[in-house]
């Protein structure tokens, strides 16, 4: 069911809308030059840093490009763990941005500096990745190979590794429509993981919200979404919040409360905008 609030739906109006986030959207992901930093292990660790900022505000682009000046930096010093992570993280942008064999060369090659490190953590974490982007791929027997594999680098681990993996075998789970079972992973995921980052915990509520909102629960999905809202405002990462705001405003749309749903997807559409996510606007333009 859609929306029917004639003021918001009248064309020139959502135009407006619109107009007035791309107004705005100069200050944000706009490309700029990458300052010059010295070489060394340090300045490898300033420029990832500088580079989970950007990917903290949604402007992947930017992020990737920081991040591979620090993999140049961590290279030149030989430092092997700065060079594992990196190609980790820029896996991770890569699958953001729907550049998914770059994404698996990225996250394999991650895997095996880890390895060499004896870094069982790390291995899992790139390995985890690894399966995230094959899930968004549709190879879901290759992914569910990766996550076995790096369920064996997490046993006994209660880190937000290992609820990660978990994660990303919930997730493996709900595409082939197994909510339930999924669910069951999620929830194991948050009560066994102890101090988890505010941002992976967000990511877990957020997931749990959208099964929720699979299995027709949309007044529970809410307060898990809002949740997810709250940590992700508290990791200052910009995605999860425009991603978090979405979701609640169809799960108030699936609930009736229409007004609120139409505050919330503008709330939404604003920092998507801002962050040059095209798809997410289209998205969220169509169901205003």
């Amino acid at each position: 069911m859609r929306i029917d609030i004639s003021d918001i739906r009248r064309t020139g109006q959502r135009y407006v809308l619109f107009l007035g986030c791309v107004a705005i959207l100069a200050v944000s992901c706009a490309p700029g030059r990458i300052a010059t930093l010295k070489s060394g292990e340090t300045a490898g660790k300033r420029a990832s840093a500088e580079a989970l900022s950007w990917y903290r505000k949604g402007c992947y682009e930017r992020a990737l490009e920081y991040f591979m000046r620090a993999y140049e930096l961590f290279s030149l010093a030989d430092a092997r763990a700065g060079v594992a992570m990196t190609l980790n993280h820029m896996g991770t942008v890569y699958r953001v941005l729907g550049r998914y064999e770059e994404a698996l060369k990225a996250c394999e090659e991650a895997h095996g500096l880890y390895q060499g490190l004896n870094d069982p953590e790390g291995s899992a974490e790139a390995l985890s990745n690894k399966a995230a982007a094959l899930i968004e791929q549709g190879r879901l027997k290759r992914a569910e190979a990766v996550l076995q594999y790096a369920g064996s680098f997490t046993s006994g681990l209660l880190t937000g590794v290992s609820a990660g993996v978990l994660q990303n075998r919930a997730v493996l789970l709900a595409r082939k429509g197994l909510f339930q079972e999924a669910e069951r992973l999620v929830r194991t995921a948050l009560r066994q993981s102890r101090e988890l980052a505010p941002a992976k915990a967000a990511s877990l509520n957020f997931f749990l919200g959208h099964l929720m909102l699979e299995t027709n629960r949309p007044e529970t999905a809410v307060e898990a979404l809002k949740t997810a809202l709250a940590l992700d405002k508290q990791a200052r990462f910009s995605p999860g919040v425009a991603q978090d705001l979405s979701a609640l405003a169809g799960a108030q749309q699936r609930l009736g409360r229409y007004a609120e749903a139409v505050k919330l997807w503008k709330r939404a559409v604003k920092m998507f905008v801002l962050m040059g996510l095209a798809d997410n606007v289209n998205r969220s333009m169509a169901e205003l």
